[in-house]
Formats: structure tokens, sequence, C-alpha cells
């Protein structure tokens, strides 16, 4: 036996370090930023029909639905924030999950905007996810969430 312990390990304490003022601005004026994209989904009334709830704000309407009688891959987007932000969760999700999905996002973005304003603490560790799985992933969803507004807008599936 060796009468020479093992070295201490000297490692600074694991602490993030604080934003300044402009990063926490920045995220507080984002958070702002998805707070007013909320607020925009409840002062619009979900349209029955599952598309068309962007024209109460002034927005044209969806050439491609009319010229080709088939959805395009935006479409229901603003009825589903509409529905998520009424708690209408399930309805959201039927009628565009990717507008569901986004809205969710919007949601929990906005926290994490404010949370990173108010403390100055990063969130760096949100930011590992690979930017190809996040791609694949968001293209994926949109996909699988147009087929499924096809499908649901063409009378194919009835929920």
């Amino acid at each position: 036996m060796s009468d020479n312990p093992a070295p201490l390990i000297v490692m600074p304490p694991v602490c993030p370090k604080r934003l300044g003022v402009a990063e926490r601005a920045v995220a507080l004026f984002t958070g702002a930023g998805l707070l007013l994209v909320l607020l925009l989904a409840l002062a619009v009334k979900p349209d029955p029909s599952g598309v068309g709830t962007h024209e109460q704000l002034g927005l044209r309407r969806c050439d491609f639905l009319h010229r080709t009688g088939y959805p395009c891959p935006s479409c229901g987007m603003t009825t589903a924030a509409a529905l998520f932000v009424r708690g209408r969760v399930f309805g959201a999700f039927v009628t565009q999950p990717l507008g569901a999905l986004l809205t969710a996002a919007t949601g929990a973005a906005f926290w994490v905007c404010l949370y990173i304003g108010i403390t100055g603490r990063p969130v760096h560790r949100l930011a590992r996810v690979g930017f190809g799985t996040l791609t694949v992933v968001i293209v994926a969803l949109a996909a699988g969430a147009w087929a499924w507004k096809i499908l649901i807008h063409r009378g194919i599936l009835r929920v």
C-alpha cells in the first residue's frame, strides 16, 4: 500500500453563467412576440370547416385549396392554433396536427423565454439536439400532418 493518497481533482463549481442585460432583453422581446402569436390565435374564431380562420386576420384565402381542392401543407394551422389556445386540444390535433404541435411549442418557448429573461440563466442543454435530427423530425411531422389534413378534408377519414 502506498502512503500517498490520490490527488484531489480541483474543478470550478458547475454553475451556468448568467446572461447579460442584452441577452435577457432579447429573450423577453422574443417571448413577447410568441405571446402575441398566442393572443392572435385567441382573437380569431376557429372556422368550423377547419380552414380559412386566417382570413379573419386580413390574409388571403388559400389559392392552393381553391384551385386544386386539396389543402396546402399549412391549411388549418390557424384554426388548430385557435382551437388549441381555447383548450380544445383534441380538436386542434384533428384539424391540423402540426399546427397543434407548433402552438404547443410556441407556448413552451414563451415560458422558456420568460424564464431566461427573468433569471438570466441559459437553457443551453436544450440546444444539444442535432440540427439534422431536428430537420428530419420537422419534415416528417409536416408531411404526416399534410397527409392527415388531406384525408380529413376529402372525407376519407372521419373523426
